[in-house]
């Protein structure tokens, strides 16, 4: 639940609106109030790994949950903040294609040094959490 001490703390932070503004800009439809709202209901996380968001233009990207490229569109619930390193690896995928390319890294390295038996599951099963609670809204 977003509080509204939060949200008061944002504008408040003339580093955290100009990367608002910024980003909002790049989207059509959508408002600064959109991203703040998306941010803080992911809890400043990237909404893919679970990482905390820098409010840096180069290091948090928005991202379509069903990409543009399959006919996603600009509205807040197909958007999401990510980190770039996530947002680079998805691409063009959707958020499907996306957990089995990361299920299938996971499966060829698990219970390797490179990656520990359960980091990527658990970033996956987090992320099919966070997303089934969206469409469920979205009805």
């Amino acid at each position: 639940m977003v509080k509204r001490v939060d949200i008061i703390a944002i504008a408040n932070n003339y580093t955290a609106m100009q990367f608002f503004k910024k980003k909002a800009k790049g989207y059509k439809g959508i408002k600064v109030a959109d991203l703040v709202q998306i941010y803080l209901e992911q809890e400043e996380e990237c909404a893919l790994c679970g990482d905390k968001l820098e409010l840096d233009t180069q290091k948090t990207h928005v991202d379509h949950i069903v990409p543009k490229a399959k006919g996603g569109e600009n509205w807040t619930g197909n958007l999401e903040l990510v980190c770039a390193a996530c947002n680079y690896a998805k691409r063009d995928m959707s958020l499907k294609d996306f957990i089995l390319l990361c299920l299938k890294v996971e499966n060829k390295y698990h219970n390797t040094e490179l990656l520990p038996k359960d980091v990527i599951r658990q970033i996956v099963e987090k992320r099919w959490r966070k997303e089934n609670t969206k469409q469920r809204k979205k009805v």
